[in-house]
């Protein structure tokens, strides 16, 4: 990923500054891909983001979560399991930003927020099911329009190697709503390849399709996102994940976090 593709959160002039000092470094050798974005460039998410007593009610005594704490902790992963209707795909989309109805106190890095909070427009990445897309546009048109959408309009980006890093490149013309799956997923994550994160959520997403499959999305995850936590919502852990590292696994049920 080009250095124009990365969204910098931080003033430019601090960021010079930086990049002048490394630069007078002797025999040291700067790599703008690598340098240092997950923590030069983000300003969220250094220490944690810990929810207090959260209560989520859809319909009269009915909780999808009931005073639910939890603290999720930069640089680790989770793994939320639980059966239908225990509060999985809540609990993701509050933590995403995306359930607005709620009690319960939300801190980031020991200051409270609110849902308005920058942290949920820039630094949370939320993928459900098969993922969210112009359908009727095509791969490359929603490639370009995640692009625009988070940068300024005189930077570039070539989109082509992006499509083919994700083997997408000869579907580039082809409307998503005639995609599998599979190359809906793999979009998704092309286009977070764009952002720079602190929390990636993947819900459920790897329902309906194939071991081979999950294998190659996982790859792309590791290889081509940066992100800080990650959380993954399931039936139940499969081994499969093992591959991303170590998980602390949250099991819930009926909206309460189960021993």
């Amino acid at each position: 990923m080009c250095a124009l593709c990365v969204k910098l959160n931080i003033e430019h002039n601090y960021i010079h500054f930086n990049i002048k000092k490394l630069k007078s470094q002797k025999n040291l050798t700067i790599n703008l891909i690598d340098l240092n974005l997950n923590i030069l460039y983000n300003q969220f998410m250094e220490k944690s983001l810990k929810l207090e007593n959260i209560n989520i009610c859809y319909k009269k005594n009915y909780f999808a979560l009931l005073n639910f704490s939890y603290e999720f902790l930069c640089g680790k992963n989770y793994f939320i399991v639980g059966e239908e209707q225990s509060g999985k795909s809540t609990l993701c989309r509050f933590i995403a930003g995306l359930e607005k109805k709620y009690n319960g106190k939300i801190v980031l890095d020991d200051e409270e927020i609110n849902l308005n909070n920058q942290f949920y427009k820039n630094e949370i990445a939320f993928i459900f099911g098969s993922g969210v897309f112009l359908e009727r546009k095509t791969v490359m048109q929603n490639l370009q329009y995640a692009f625009y959408l988070r940068n300024e309009k005189d930077k570039s980006c070539n989109f082509e190697e992006i499509l083919k890093t994700f083997d997408l490149l000869n579907l580039k013309n082809v409307k998503v709503k005639k995609l599998s799956k599979f190359d809906k997923l793999k979009l998704c994550i092309a286009r977070l390849s764009l952002r720079n994160l602190s929390v990636l959520i993947l819900d459920e997403i790897f329902i309906g399709i194939e071991r081979e499959e999950i294998d190659a999305l996982i790859k792309l995850i590791k290889n081509q996102l940066k992100y800080k936590c990650l959380i993954i919502s399931n039936e139940c852990f499969d081994g499969v994940f093992s591959s991303f590292g170590e998980f602390s696994v949250l099991n819930l049920k009926a909206g309460f976090l189960s021993e």
